[in-house]
């Protein structure tokens, strides 16, 4: 199933990204004679490699036409593209290092960056590289007197700087559907919680908030830019911005109960503080209103119990039965008794407290 997830994925991201692949194709397809001509251009005794100069073009051109006929050819497409680049790159440098002019890398730059690019999957490589370069095609403008070079050089720090932006902003438009596809992702799994969730920065101040269904969608857009004793008017905001001070410089989570009035009436609430970065701390705020109703009942129910359990004038004593391997009823021992069972046997409770009655 994972398996399967991930040729999915991987189909989707080929599918937005076939045209791009195609466009490198051709981008080889064009370069690479062109290339040739203008190194022959500055070493005019420079003899062709038997490979030939247009083997390249030919290829490139073959898988742009397979992609569009071809399902196997447009699968492997990124395959494909990536040995073309790489063997297209090894060839140009070949063919630079046979040319009397040594400083040529920037030539071969259009096809080493996205050949980089592509096989590294990070900008930052192609930023150094774009960098050196750049510097070496200005400093070769200014040292070297030739007509020719000089061209050459213009051209491929203006080629340069043409396909590390696209590159650049081909990445950046990645990193930010992503992050778009990340926050989509958290703010359905946070509008499906029952709690309210609030971003609050190191002042106590609402960054970001989230309510549950019952609470209007308005509410939250209130809520947000608004300060801590803004939204709770209890002696507890105080304490909070305590919490957020704490959690911050500790970097440990921290619990607290307060209670607030809510439409006239005091409900009960816990609230978890965790750190975010160095400025904002999470808080996940929880009703539990009827969490403490219950626990009042139950402990209201057990005095009850215990006064009703002390005060009876007949004899009572709490017993736990022991089973015997078929689950057979074979003891019993004593778990609590009253205070008429010891003024009638003259014994403690905590003297009988776990003794058994048989044995």
């Amino acid at each position: 199933m994972i398996r399967n997830q991930n040729l999915f994925n991987q189909g989707l991201e080929l599918h937005g990204n076939i045209n791009l692949y195609r466009a490198i194709c051709l981008l080889v397809a064009v370069l690479q004679p062109s290339l040739v001509q203008i190194i022959k251009l500055t070493d005019p005794s420079m003899v062709d490699p038997w490979i030939g100069k247009y083997i390249f073009s030919v290829i490139a051109v073959i898988l742009t036409i397979l992609s569009y006929i071809n399902k196997y050819m447009k699968n492997r497409m990124v395959v494909w593209v990536q040995g073309l680049l790489a063997i297209t790159s090894l060839y140009i440098v070949y063919l630079n290092y046979l040319s009397s002019l040594a400083p040529i890398y920037c030539i071969t730059l259009p096809i080493v960056v996205c050949c980089v690019s592509l096989l590294l999957n990070n900008i930052n490589y192609v930023l150094i590289y774009e960098i050196i370069i750049n510097v070496l095609a200005i400093a070769a403008a200014f040292l070297v007197k030739s007509p020719h070079t000089n061209r050459i050089y213009y051209l491929s720090f203006l080629i340069g700087i043409s396909v590390f932006l696209y590159l650049y902003l081909r990445h950046m438009v990645k990193q930010q559907k992503k992050l778009a596809e990340s926050q989509s992702k958290m703010k359905a799994i946070i509008s499906a919680m029952p709690d309210m969730v609030f971003v609050l920065d190191d002042k106590g101040v609402v960054m970001e908030c989230s309510l549950p269904k019952e609470y209007p969608t308005q509410k939250s857009m209130e809520m947000i830019g608004k300060k801590v004793y803004e939204i709770i008017t209890e002696q507890v905001p105080a304490n909070i911005l305590n919490i957020i001070k704490e959690v911050l410089t500790t970097g440990k989570t921290r619990f607290l109960e307060y209670s607030h009035n809510v439409n006239g009436e005091t409900r009960c609430f816990e609230a978890n503080f965790a750190a975010i970065d160095n400025c904002q701390v999470v808080s996940i705020v929880r009703d539990i209103t009827s969490h403490k109703s219950m626990e009042q009942k139950l402990k209201k129910n057990e005095a009850k119990y215990r006064s009703l359990f002390e005060n009876m004038h007949n004899c009572f004593a709490h017993h736990r039965i022991i089973v015997n391997e078929d689950n057979k009823p074979v003891d019993y021992e004593f778990l609590e008794v009253n205070r008429a069972f010891e003024e009638y046997t003259g014994i403690k409770s905590e003297e009988i407290y776990g003794k058994k009655c048989l044995s």
